[in-house]
């Protein structure tokens, strides 16, 4: 065993939120800390645990290094497309990841993966020997505890796994005293480390509440640890990890010379996935997780229009699904929100404040949505613009007039002489509630923004005071933004957890597990229908057996067509929200999504004839099979002789 612990601990603060408000418990330890002093009382265990929680990756609180930008979503600031992009995951998605520094470096700590995730399994295998020794425990702190860490430490494992594919399982605490052979790990194969992580997961679920109390909100829990595990599972069942001899069939252990991936396809575990899911679903509908909907008063200056608008309703409820903080749906939140950080992922969303646009702080009018990613929203039927028969597909970059009426009241600028994009027009309330475009209204700072993006237009286009740094494709993000929220002074941002999973991921990963171990089936479509009913759209089996409205009727009674549909509702219900990036990988469908340029609209220029035309914005590229392992350090290899680098890399 260690007598001391001689890497730095970061300082940290682990947060506890509570209806809005938060309990932070800030630990700086010293350089080294001996075991006896980080386990000699309660108090300073629960430091000790907290600790543990640093280390679970964050990715809400820097834009700039951020893996939620990874895929086809976001666009970062127009001045900032090229090689020396501030944006790393633009230099991924571009194909300039390297071996000699790799931009996201979870195995070893750097740059976008900034905290070495073995040092935490570490840290997690110092408190699991030694928190039993704490004297002034209460009873049931100790499994509480030792559930919590054993959970994290699965987690941890899971991420580099999901990143990397085959790792080293870091199950003890390595001896001060060991070996060079027993330091120098091999990778295990992938089924063994998925075995590990779901085994480690149902070891910890037995220590937890049900359900945390108030006071203990983002916290670990069981329906916390059920969901993960379930996710795990999906993962496992993937095409990426589950008989992928297409791509890694020559990927060798130098150990064993066996192949680190499976190569035989394994149709049952999709099969207990889907139980797992059907569990967790449970479990969480026990705890009284739910749904959001929007319960409280809307805003004073939606009233009357809300007395006839079609879709403000669903409008407000998927608007705050995300931004009202610990809501119904949350299931489990990451809540290590730097409160004073000028970087947050909601600050370079919003838009600049108009009574004070020349004040930055907390608002920097610049990540943008991609055309890619609008795309894929639905009309208002609930299908994709090329597949509803009633939509203009052919005609959708036209200009049109705003229609002064029901369906766009509170969404559209009510001006039927104003002009905008025909595709803007009757499309679902989701694409209303997260996606500011031109023309239409951002509720901001308290108030109806009416966004004018383009060129010398405000609030929301550039101009050339900014030199590039506004919304590039000329579509904003309003999903990470509280309506509320004031971003000329932290103090008066509205903070809320990051979604790590929430109900409606859950049913839709249910519904994928389902239906590729059993095909279509009114439970598929049960628990799709929730996720749709939510968001103002009709059901599943009414929509695609509407001859009169889609183009290939019964699409949703094939295994192959319903796979389509809930991709579909995943790109849309999770968009921005970091998923898309990692379901694409464990669907084998890089090609397909990344190597396509990112596009949006002429945002330098000024009249609509000019500004409503399509435009590459990056060039993207995808190699597989390299691009989708994260590759491992040329430094790390050297010093680690039994590793072996990921193929392509």
């Amino acid at each position: 065993m260690r007598k001391y612990i001689k890497s730095i601990l970061i300082s940290l603060s682990f947060v506890f939120a509570i209806s809005g408000c938060s309990d932070y418990l800030n630990i700086v330890p010293d350089n080294t800390t001996t075991l006896d002093k980080m386990f000699e009382n309660k108090e300073k265990t629960i430091q000790a645990l907290a600790t543990c929680y640093a280390y679970i990756p964050d990715v809400f609180n820097n834009h700039y290094l951020t893996a939620m930008t990874l895929g086809n979503e976001y666009v970062a600031p127009a001045k900032w497309n090229y090689r020396s992009d501030v944006f790393i995951s633009n230099r991924v998605m571009m194909g300039d990841q390297t071996v000699d520094n790799p931009y996201y470096s979870y195995w070893n700590g750097g740059i976008g993966g900034v905290r070495n995730l073995y040092q935490g399994i570490r840290y997690c295998n110092i408190f699991l020997n030694n928190a039993k020794q704490v004297p002034d425990l209460e009873p049931g702190d100790y499994e509480d505890y030792i559930a919590q860490v054993k959970f994290i430490k699965a987690y941890l494992h899971f991420f580099l796994l999901k990143n990397y594919g085959p790792i080293v399982i870091a199950d003890k605490e390595m001896d001060i005293n060991a070996s060079m052979e027993e330091i120098h790990q091999f990778r295990e194969p992938v089924d063994k480390v998925f075995r590990y992580i779901v085994d480690l997961m149902e070891e910890s679920v037995k220590g937890l509440p049900v359900r945390r109390i108030k006071s203990q909100i983002g916290q670990i829990d069981q329906i916390i640890v059920k969901s993960m595990k379930a996710k795990v599972l999906l993962y496992w069942a993937s095409p990426l990890f589950n008989g992928n001899s297409e791509y890694y069939s020559n990927f060798i252990d130098p150990k064993t010379k066996n192949p680190l991936f499976n190569l035989e396809y394994n149709h049952e575990r999709w099969g207990e996935a889907a139980k797992a899911f059907k569990n967790a679903i449970d479990a969480a509908h026990s705890a009284n997780v739910k749904l959001y909907t929007y319960q409280k008063p809307l805003y004073e200056f939606d009233k009357e229009d809300a007395k006839t608008s079609e879709i403000m309703k669903y409008a407000y409820n998927n608007r705050f699904s995300i931004v009202d903080p610990w809501n119904s749906e949350l299931i489990w939140g990451y809540s290590n929100i730097d409160p004073t950080g000028l970087v947050s992922m909601q600050s370079a969303c919003q838009v600049f404040n108009v009574e004070n646009p020349n004040n930055w702080r907390y608002s920097y009018n610049y990540l943008a949505a991609s055309q890619n990613i609008t795309d894929q929203f639905y009309t208002k039927n609930g299908v994709r613009m090329d597949e509803d028969k009633t939509f203009d597909y052919e005609g959708k970059n036209s200009i049109v007039n705003i229609p002064v009426d029901d369906y766009h009241k509170g969404y559209l600028i009510p001006d039927d002489q104003e002009v905008i994009s025909k595709q803007y027009l009757n499309r679902e309330p989701r694409f209303y509630a997260w996606i500011a475009t031109d023309r239409s209204i951002w509720r901001t700072y308290g108030k109806k923004y009416t966004m004018r993006m383009r060129f010398n237009e405000t609030p929301g286009g550039g101009n050339i005071s900014l030199n590039g740094e506004f919304y590039a494709s000329g579509i904003a993000i309003k999903k990470w933004v509280h309506p509320e929220s004031q971003n000329l002074q932290w103090q008066r941002i509205v903070h809320y957890p990051y979604p790590m999973i929430r109900l409606a991921d859950l049913f839709l990963m249910y519904a994928e597990a389902l239906n590729e171990y059993s095909g279509p089936s009114e439970e598929i479509y049960k628990y799709l229908n929730e996720i749709r009913e939510r968001a103002g759209l009709p059901k599943i089996q009414d929509v695609w057996s509407n001859a009169e409205i889609v183009k290939e009727p019964g699409k949703h009674l094939t295994k192959d067509g319903l796979r389509e549909i809930i991709h579909q509702e995943r790109a849309i219900e999770l968009s921005f929200e970091g998923h898309q990036y990692d379901d694409v990988r464990r669907w084998k469908m890089g090609e397909k999504y990344f190597s396509k340029p990112i596009q949006g609209w002429n945002s330098f220029q000024q009249y609509p004839e000019s500004f409503y035309v399509p435009v590459t914005l990056q060039t993207r590229q995808w190699v597989t099979p390299r691009d989708y392992l994260t590759p491992m350090s040329i430094a790390l290899l050297n010093v680690s002789p039994n590793l072996v680098q990921n193929p392509g890399w």
